[in-house]
């Protein structure tokens, strides 16, 4: 289990269907030529094997969001035992391949809230680019990072050729953390927190 911060967690507090609080991040492809002189395009089943191999050391590609009842304290992060990656990822074709088209397709995606029920992630694979090229986009909740973070950190580790240590075992785990076990962790912390007032009174 991993605590949001405040800091974090305000992204899911500013959250409306009007106005979510999600990163976009585009990648261009160029086709790879073979032997023969054909072009080798990326293929969706490919795109996805590639992000299984790469998922243990992506933690927040693992995590979803679990709300503290009653909303007393910031929500945690727990690892979905149930993620797949069929559902996060997608391909689809651009008509003309043009760039305005795929600005486009970003806005419209850019725009749709995500599904708070399931890790904050989705990977298109877009076909049908000018120059025999495909795009990869990639969409996350503000939540899990901002955007020097997610360049920094979470693109190379998904697309980058750098060394690769697993980090599955620093991963968030549910263990018995329950409607119930959270509720008394949150009202715990509240008091915890309420009995540091007169000391912080004192002090200021």
């Amino acid at each position: 289990m991993h605590r949001m911060r405040g800091a974090d967690d305000l992204f899911l507090y500013l959250e409306r269907p009007h106005q979510p609080q999600t990163l976009l991040a585009v990648g261009l492809l160029r086709s790879a030529e073979r032997e023969d002189g054909t072009l080798s395009s990326v293929t969706l089943h490919q795109l996805r094997e590639h992000i299984a191999n790469r998922i243990d050391v992506i933690p927040v590609l693992r995590w979803r969001v679990v709300p503290v009842p009653l909303g007393l304290d910031h929500p945690i992060l727990v690892e979905d035992s149930k993620l797949d990656i069929r559902q996060h990822t997608s391909q689809v074709t651009i008509p003309n391949g043009s760039s305005t088209e795929l600005d486009e397709f970003c806005a419209l995606l850019a725009s749709k809230p995500m599904d708070l029920k399931r890790p904050l992630w989705h990977i298109w694979l877009v076909d049908g680019l000018s120059d025999d090229r495909q795009a990869v986009i990639i969409k996350l909740h503000h939540c899990l990072t901002d955007a020097t973070a997610a360049t920094a950190s979470i693109y190379p580790r998904l697309f980058g050729d750098i060394q690769l240590t697993s980090s599955i075992g620093s991963t968030p785990r549910m263990n018995l953390q329950g409607t119930l076990s959270r509720l008394c962790g949150a009202v715990f912390r509240k008091v915890r927190s309420t009995s540091e007032l007169p000391r912080l009174a004192y002090r200021t």
